[in-house]
């Protein structure tokens, strides 16, 4: 018996979101928080028992570019829609996650501070240098569409 390939679920989370890279009213848990003068969202898709992959649009101290551009101000109508909605409710969401495009600096392929990448890793980490796979599931994400799930 072979250890599973970490690797294998990102070829999965790929085929999933499909040629353009995104996923639409999918249904889930949606939870949020404020930090200074953005709202953090975090959605867990309802995929059946033990699943545990999660998309983020991050984290306010993360300066990666696509942070930057997945964040979404309190002033936003993304986060109006949400003004008295209880966190950990049902919702349909929508959005992409950013293509992996840069290198990442991690204790996982090796060395400390090895500056090493795998062509096998498709969307970024909701994470600064944190690497999504099977035992790390969590995609940084744009969302584009929240809906409370009973609407």
């Amino acid at each position: 018996m072979h250890p599973p390939d970490p690797w294998s679920f990102e070829d999965s989370i790929a085929y999933v979101f499909g040629p353009n890279g995104e996923f639409v009213d999918w249904t889930g848990h949606l939870f949020f928080s404020v930090s200074g003068s953005d709202v953090v969202f975090t959605f867990q898709p309802a995929c059946g028992p033990g699943s545990s992959v999660r998309f983020t649009n991050g984290y306010p101290v993360d300066q990666r570019n696509d942070a930057r551009t997945a964040r979404i101000a309190l002033s936003f109508p993304l986060a109006e829609k949400l003004r008295d909605a209880p966190p950990g409710g049902a919702y349909r969401v929508s959005g992409h996650p950013f293509a992996r495009t840069g290198k990442v600096n991690s204790h996982a392929f090796g060395s400390p501070g090895a500056v090493q990448t795998d062509s096998r890793q498709h969307f970024e980490g909701a994470q600064p240098n944190g690497i999504a796979n099977v035992t790390n599931p969590q995609y940084l994400v744009q969302f584009t569409e929240i809906t409370p799930a009973d609407h």
